[in-house]
């Protein structure tokens, strides 16, 4: 708990919606139009997850880059979506979707 505010989004990582998924993202081998599509999916539910909560972070005061106007869910979703449709895999499918990802839930 002490240490939970150093995970908050702040508008330093607006820039690339990536940078917050960065430490997760370092692979050695593996396909990278797989592990990008992989990435795709965890960008989107991260951008999803922060639409669902935009009136409650609004309300708490919580910062939300949504909010702040410095992404734009429905451009910057679009662009992510275009992605996975052109990468996404059965296989891939079988573990997480669009779809899921668009629910914006963590799993």
């Amino acid at each position: 708990e002490s240490v939970k505010d150093i995970y908050f989004h702040n508008p330093e990582d607006n820039r690339n919606i990536y940078s917050r998924l960065f430490p997760i993202s370092n692979f050695s081998g593996g396909n990278t139009e797989v592990i990008q599509c992989c990435m795709d999916l965890l960008a989107l539910c991260m951008l999803s997850n922060y639409k669902n909560d935009s009136l409650h972070d609004k309300e708490f005061g919580k910062y939300n880059p949504i909010n702040d106007g410095d992404w734009n869910y429905d451009t910057m979703s679009l662009k992510i979506i275009e992605n996975i449709d052109k990468t996404i895999t059965s296989e891939i499918s079988e573990i997480f979707t669009k779809e899921d990802a668009l629910k914006g839930y963590w799993i």
